[in-house]
């Protein structure tokens, strides 16, 4: 699955737990600064009267949302599109652009980035904190699921500032391998954090499987369940004895992504420093 490009722009697709694109929360507390949009368009354009109207009822969604309508038309305009277009090192031109802090989406042909990302970026950026945070996870279940109807789970200790959970998996007294429920933090605010369980085989620290605690995104809405196992998939069977360094397509395109890679390099280096109980 190939992803198409955006513009530059590497935000939020894997946006955990948010509404669909174009389906925005209710909208959060009006307090606080502006927040600097900017549109540029032409008045020759079938699809401006589209898009101004769509973003006028946002406006009254999101009242922090400040827009500046800014005309190609007129040559000052065209000046400062192409300086935003340099500056966000944006790859495609759009026949409307919006730029709001270090993002930037285009309308162009079939391509809808301001109707269907905006949307989201918005409620991510303002909205209620939902995709943030480590969730409850069940290691439980997920030991029966992976190792055996009888597996129970033991909590062990945590790792640096217990962004992985360590459980040893039992059955009776003998152990089976061990659960890791890893929580990544994302400086991005637009991006969900990663949270994810991770099953271990016993002694060579070979990955069993791989289950994401967040729903994963993509550009914005569910990914596919079979982009899910795709992504996930891949990590099966890598042994964590060294650094993993190869990620598909579909992570190396995402910040979260990307985060399931650093979580199994994070696991592998904090398990080797663990001494294996005795079975």
């Amino acid at each position: 699955m190939r992803l198409r490009p955006l513009s530059g722009l590497l935000l939020a697709v894997l946006l955990a737990g948010a509404a669909h694109a174009g389906t925005p929360p209710p909208p959060p507390n009006s307090d606080g600064p502006p927040v600097e949009v900017v549109v540029y368009f032409s008045k020759d354009d079938k699809n401006w009267p589209r898009v101004d109207a769509f973003l006028t009822k946002l406006n009254a969604q999101y009242p922090r949302l400040s827009f500046s309508r800014v005309s190609i038309d007129m040559a000052s305009g065209y000046k400062a599109l192409q300086a935003d277009e340099q500056r966000l090192e944006l790859k495609e031109h759009g026949e409307i652009t919006l730029v709001i802090g270090p993002f930037g989406l285009i309308d162009k042909g079939d391509l809808h980035q301001i109707e269907t990302i905006f949307p989201n970026l918005v409620a991510r950026s303002i909205g209620p904190k939902t995709h943030k945070g480590r969730l409850q996870s069940n290691p439980a279940a997920f030991a029966k699921k992976v190792f055996d109807d009888e597996a129970v789970v033991e909590l062990v200790k945590g790792a640096p500032e217990a962004n992985l959970q360590l459980y040893v998996v039992r059955k009776e007294k003998e152990q089976l391998g061990w659960i890791v429920d890893a929580y990544h933090p994302i400086s991005c605010p637009v991006c969900s954090d990663a949270q994810c369980l991770v099953a271990l085989e016993l002694d060579d620290l070979k990955v069993k499987e791989v289950e994401p605690v967040r729903g994963l995104e993509f550009y914005g809405n569910p990914m596919a369940k079979d982009d899910v196992h795709k992504l996930v998939k891949q990590f099966s069977g890598q042994k964590l004895s060294k650094d993993l360094v190869k990620v598909d397509e579909i992570s190396g395109a995402t910040k979260t992504s990307f985060a399931y890679e650093s979580i199994l390099n994070d696991i592998g280096a904090y398990m080797r420093t663990v001494s294996q109980p005795k079975k």
